[in-house]
């Protein structure tokens, strides 16, 4: 696997087609979470004094319970939800209601549901829609797209109607769109949810 997507990064035919995560400043957490609290409209808490960082090159899993508050906290990290009190900050900036408009440019945020996330007609145009609203050139966006789709395998389905994908097509769609946007920081929600175990292996 490793040596596949080198030799598609490394690949003559795509010189600039580099998808690493976008570089932060030095020293910056690319995410930093601080007593942060949230309740439903019942006042029961979801979250309670939550608080921890993630490193740039960190990779983090967040573990409980069905209910105990693991998506309502990744939608406060995202900007989906407002916290009652603490803070978050995303790349050194506190994540107000200002931020979270324009959250996508900095968190990649894979939803647990990839029917939630997926709403363009064809697997092309949805991996395409961030890089548009970055205003990135045609040729750009062009290249990111064709990378992205190989690097996750799914390249044949380009031209695919999104209705047409299984669960685990939609999976692989749905990363692509957030490699393409070189994101510093990815949010996968339960990304292996209704794989078999040879795809979630793969994934």
């Amino acid at each position: 696997m490793r040596e596949r997507i080198a030799s598609i990064l490394e690949d003559p035919a795509c010189p600039d087609c580099a998808l690493g995560p976008a570089e932060l400043p030095p020293g910056v957490p690319p995410l930093e979470c601080k007593d942060v609290h949230f309740s439903y409209h019942d006042g029961a808490p979801a979250v309670a004094g939550v608080s921890f960082s993630v490193r740039p090159g960190e990779s983090v899993a967040l573990l409980g319970p069905n209910g105990s508050g693991k998506t309502t906290l990744l939608k406060l990290l995202t900007g989906l939800l407002t916290p009652d009190a603490g803070e978050i900050r995303l790349v050194g900036q506190p994540l107000t209601p200002a931020l979270a408009r324009e959250v996508f440019r900095t968190v990649g945020f894979l939803f647990q549901d990839s029917q939630d996330q997926l709403f363009n007609n064809f697997v092309s145009e949805d991996v395409a829609y961030g890089l548009h609203r970055l205003g990135l050139p045609p040729e750009e966006i062009r290249q990111r797209v064709s990378l992205a789709l190989h690097l996750t395998e799914a390249q044949h389905l380009a031209k695919r109607p999104i209705h047409h994908l299984s669960g685990g097509e939609m999976k692989r769609v749905a990363l692509a769109g957030l490699i393409a946007m070189r994101s510093p920081l990815l949010i996968l929600d339960e990304p292996q949810n209704a794989l078999d175990p040879a795809s979630s292996d793969h994934f």
